[in-house]
C-alpha cells in the first residue's frame, strides 16, 4: 500500500526546489473570481497549499476560514503567513470537523488529486458541512481546453482525473449537488493581451466549426465549477 502521505510530503520537497513556492499577494488575480463570493462569508479551504487563498481571503474580509492540507510543511508555513486563520494538518476524511459549517467550501486544483470514488465521497462530506445556500467551488485543469489538456494531466504526477463540464456535473449530481454550473478562468495580462486572447480564440473557433470540431465550453486551460443543492428538486 502506497504511504500517501509520506509521498506527498517528499513531493512537496521536490516543488520547494524546483519552483517558487511562495504565497504572495500578486496571486490574487488568480481567484478573482472568488470576490463576490466570499466577502463576509464563511470559508473552508481544502487543499490550502502554501496559504494564496488565505491571503486573499484575508484580503476580502472574510467572516472566517479554515484550511486544510495533507502537508505539514505546508500547514507550517500557512499558520506563520495567517496567523488569524484556523490551519488542520490532515487527510480532509479524518480531520473536518464535525461541529463547524461554512457559506463557501473551495478546492484550487486539488481536487483532481481524488479518485472519482474518492471525489464523490469528498462532496458528499463536504455537502453535510454545507450552511444554507452555501456552495462548493472547485479550480481544476480543464480535460477540454483547446491547448494544454493532456499536458495539465500529466505535468503532475499526484493527479488522478480531469474534469470538463460534463463529467464534473455527472460527479456532482451522484453526490446529490444537482446545481452545478462551469466557467472560463482567463487569468493576468493587460486589456491588450486579454482582447487580444479573444481575438485569437475567435478565430480559431471558426477553423474549428470549420474542421468539424465541437466549440468548447468552458476552454481556458483551467475552468471553475459552482455546485450547490437545488431547493427544488432535493
Amino acid at each position: 500500500m502506497v504511504d500517501k502521505k509520506g509521498f506527498y510530503e517528499d513531493y512537496h520537497f521536490w516543488k520547494v526546489l524546483s519552483h517558487d513556492s511562495a504565497a504572495t499577494s500578486s496571486n490574487f488575480k488568480t481567484y478573482s473570481f472568488m470576490s463576490d463570493l466570499v466577502v463576509g462569508k464563511s470559508v473552508l479551504e481544502v487543499g490550502c497549499g502554501v496559504g494564496d487563498f488565505a491571503l486573499f481571503c484575508s484580503a476580502k474580509c472574510v467572516s472566517s476560514y479554515t484550511g486544510i492540507d495533507f502537508s505539514r510543511h505546508n500547514v507550517t508555513q500557512c499558520r506563520y503567513l495567517v496567523p488569524e486563520f484556523s490551519f488542520i494538518e490532515g487527510d480532509v476524511f479524518k480531520v473536518l470537523p464535525d461541529y463547524e459549517s461554512y457559506d463557501v467550501i473551495f478546492l484550487a486544483h486539488c481536487f483532481e488529486h481524488f479518485s472519482k470514488r474518492d471525489g464523490v465521497r469528498l462532496l458528499k462530506l463536504l455537502k453535510k458541512r454545507l450552511n444554507v445556500g452555501g456552495k462548493i467551488v472547485l479550480l481544476m485543469p480543464n480535460a477540454n481546453a483547446y491547448f494544454n489538456a493532456a499536458a495539465s494531466r500529466y505535468i503532475d504526477v499526484t493527479h488522478e482525473v480531469l474534469y470538463n463540464e460534463y463529467s464534473i456535473k455527472q460527479i456532482g449530481f451522484k453526490a446529490g449537488l444537482s446545481d452545478v454550473s462551469s466557467f472560463n478562468t482567463v487569468v493576468g495580462g493587460n486589456l491588450i493581451e486579454r482582447l487580444l486572447n479573444r481575438v485569437v480564440l475567435f478565430f480559431f473557433e471558426l477553423f474549428l466549426r470549420a474542421a468539424g470540431y465541437e466549440k468548447k465550453n468552458p476552454r481556458t486551460a483551467s475552468f471553475y465549477t459552482v455546485l450547490a443543492v437545488d431547493d427544488r428538486y432535493d
